[in-house]
């Protein structure tokens, strides 16, 4: 029976342990779904409420004003202290905002202010309107922020600033007055010192320096320092040639000279006049020398005569005529003295006052010699006349003792001219016959100068090729009536002047020249001067095309 009781305890025992691990189990389960459900829950309010909240409902929308304007937004119920007062108008105890406009209705008062700029003793005044003055409202609105964030009162300066627009136009005007250009160091003739060459010395530029201007300029008015006077900082500039560039001993270069070919007053005195015009001259380094720039275009009235001058190979009247001989001189003693030549060009027919392929031919408007210094120094030309001479005298720096100069011309193949021509002209009696124009060789040249040490060449420059044109005779014949017995045919070509014997007779010696040259020229051969035909004695037949090139 006891026995009974124990087995009966023991598993009453057992059941009731049985029953508590079930209820704990499930108690936890109970509350890992209940954890579960809380996470859920959760997860799914946090989802929303992100929605919400791109939304904009949770909360206010952000704001897309710049910070300066979010500060006037909070101030502008804030007044500024009560005794403040900018450049003398009294802003006490009004809104930023009313403030600008109070200071903005004296804006003419303000900018009425004249300023004078000034360094030594020249100076330049420019008006407030004329800068084009205006408020600086961003530098302003701070200032008033900090005097409404601190409350203090007191007297400051409005700021400023100008127009980019008037203060490029200032800043010109100021340049334009105030910039000096340097000058570089240069010789000059001194008329008291018998034309002597003198040295002037460089003289110092100034510049106007606009950035430190306008930055300067920029601050005063940011801080309202209106100075009525304001010293320009000029910075110095110097000269790209100073007088120890250009200390030289000046000695004669070269010199040239040409004879008159015959006696003509009206041409001497036109060799006269344009030598005037050039004597004395200095050409500058790198400077390029025009001879028609000095001569002019030979107008009546500016003291020249009429003489020679070529035409289509016939010699008329022209005013000026003659002064291609000063030019040619002058060609040959700068070719002789070292200067480059940067143009020359040739006469229609050789020269009877130099060799062949050293002219120069000049004419108004289309054919002139140019002349360029290419030395480190100046150069002066004197030119004269003396009977018969055109004279031309170059002086420079001294060169290397031994070395000369010297003019050297290579003749290429002779041009052969067409047929002669026969031309009918009522100014003549019938039967007369007169040459027009002389029937002539063309020819083709080089022009070299030589450069020689102690008597042996070193060098040979290349200067100008020439090409002188053929041309043929042209004869005048008086007009036979129609129906004359004698009348000859368009077939007779048997003219009372030989072809032959009109003409240049050149022959060209290669000769080297110093300037200065005569060769024989026998114009018409042996044939009288009454056979040759005086442009001026028929006027009916002239020059066949009066725009064709002329020259002396």
């Amino acid at each position: 029976m006891a026995r009974q009781n124990q087995d009966a305890k023991a598993g009453a025992k057992k059941t009731k342990n049985q029953r508590v691990r079930r209820e704990k189990r499930s108690l936890f389960v109970s509350l890992c779904l209940l954890l579960i459900a809380v996470v859920v829950v959760y997860f799914s309010w946090l989802r929303n409420y992100s929605a919400l909240d791109e939304q904009n409902v949770l909360r206010p929308a952000r704001t897309t004003k710049p910070a300066k304007e979010l500060a006037d937004s909070e101030l502008k119920s804030e007044r500024l202290p009560s005794n403040l007062s900018l450049s003398g108008i009294q802003l006490g105890d009004l809104e930023i905002d009313a403030a600008i406009e109070a200071l903005n209705q004296h804006l003419d008062d303000l900018i009425a202010h004249e300023f004078t700029f000034y360094h030594g003793e020249k100076e330049v005044r420019v008006s407030g309107p004329e800068l084009g003055l205006k408020i600086a409202e961003p530098e302003l609105r701070k200032i008033l922020a900090e005097a409404v964030k601190s409350q203090k009162g007191g007297s400051l300066e409005i700021p400023l600033e100008a127009s980019a627009e008037n203060l490029a136009k200032v800043l010109d005007k100021l340049e334009r007055n105030f910039n000096k250009q340097a000058k570089d160091a240069s010789y000059a003739e001194n008329s008291t010192a018998g034309g002597k060459l003198e040295l002037k010395p460089a003289e110092t530029g100034l510049a106007f320096n606009r950035g430190a201007f306008v930055a300067e300029l920029k601050e005063r008015l940011l801080k309202g320092q209106l100075d009525s006077r304001i010293e320009l900082n000029l910075e110095p500039v110097d000269a790209e040639i100073q007088a120890s560039d250009l200390e030289t001993d000046f000695s004669l270069l070269a010199s040239a000279y040409t004879n008159i070919p015959y006696y003509d007053a009206n041409r001497i005195h036109n060799l006269i006049v344009s030598c005037e015009k050039i004597s004395g001259a200095i050409i500058q380094p790198g400077q390029i020398y025009s001879f028609m720039n000095v001569m002019g275009d030979f107008q009546p009235g500016d003291g020249w005569a009429d003489a020679g001058i070529q035409s289509d190979g016939v010699t008329v009247s022209g005013l000026g005529g003659g002064i291609c001989q000063t030019s040619t001189t002058l060609f040959q003693a700068a070719i002789l003295a070292g200067l480059d030549i940067v143009e020359a060009h040739n006469h229609d027919l050789p020269s009877d006052y130099c060799e062949l392929g050293q002219d120069a031919m000049v004419a108004y408007g289309w054919s002139d010699l140019k002349i360029q210094n290419n030395l480190k120094a100046p150069v002066k030309i004197i030119a004269y006349f003396s009977n018969p001479s055109v004279i031309f005298e170059i002086y420079g720096p001294a060169r290397e003792a031994g070395l000369t100069t010297q003019l050297y011309v290579e003749h290429g193949d002779k041009i052969k001219p067409g047929p002669d021509e026969k031309r009918e002209t009522e100014d003549l009696e019938p039967g007369e016959t007169k040459v027009f124009r002389q029937r002539s060789e063309g020819y083709k040249t080089s022009l070299y100068r030589l450069w020689l040490k102690n008597g042996e060449v070193i060098q040979k420059d290349w200067i100008t090729s020439y090409t002188y044109p053929a041309f043929s005779a042209i004869y005048l014949v008086g007009k036979k009536p129609k129906g004359s017995e004698t009348e000859e045919s368009d077939n007779d070509n048997s003219w009372p002047l030989s072809p032959s014997s009109t003409g240049y007779n050149y022959e060209p010696t290669n000769k080297w020249q110093n300037g200065g040259y005569d060769y024989d020229y026998n114009p018409g051969g042996e044939q009288s001067k009454n056979n040759y035909y005086d442009p001026g004695t028929y006027p009916s037949y002239q020059v066949p095309d009066s725009s064709q090139e002329t020259g002396c």
